[in-house]
């Protein structure tokens, strides 16, 4: 019952957010770039704390995050709750979008909420393919989570051995 009123309630344009993030969160590029060119700024924060490429990045709309990174949506601003674009897309397994906002220049090692790096995000979700593309971009490795645990502990800890091989690859490289 709740949730069909808060349908209805978006439906009347009642729960609207600002036309960028709108457009963002339903792939509409043409609206997206309209509203950019009629002075809506791609950085602004809307209802929920949230840019319009937190959006993106939350509901793995990888062309809105491409048209919004070309707009200039800063890649490592922090969401209301505390994510980023690259720990939302971590955290929801969208790849594709992990590695656009990698190729944007995202901070590898910023940490998301409770102080989680993408990389102890990734090890303790078990996301082996994002978990690569993090490696990639040269993480550090040693890095914490709020709780003092690293991506190997994560990796270890819930059995995931493609991870614990990828970390140990890591390591070793780094030596």
């Amino acid at each position: 019952l709740v949730l069909d009123s808060l349908l209805a309630a978006r439906q009347l344009g009642m729960l609207r957010d600002t036309a960028v993030i709108e457009a963002a969160r339903s792939v509409d590029i043409a609206s997206l770039r309209a509203a950019h060119a009629n002075g809506q700024s791609v950085r602004a924060m809307g209802r929920n704390g949230q840019t319009a490429l937190h959006v993106a990045s939350q509901w793995g709309q990888p062309e809105a995050v491409a048209a919004l990174l070309q707009m200039g949506a800063p890649p490592d601003k922090r969401a209301g709750d505390g994510h980023t674009a690259l720990s939302y897309a971590v955290s929801f397994g969208h790849t594709t979008i992990v590695e656009q906002l990698l190729k944007a220049g995202a901070d590898v090692d910023r940490p998301g909420p409770n102080y989680e790096p993408p990389l102890v995000m990734a090890a303790r979700l078990g996301r082996a393919d994002i978990s690569a593309k993090i490696l990639a971009a040269n993480p550090m490795l040693d890095e914490t989570d709020s709780t003092g645990r690293t991506a190997m502990d994560w990796a270890r800890n819930a059995r995931h051995p493609k991870i614990v091989a990828q970390l140990q690859a890591a390591l070793q490289g780094a030596q």
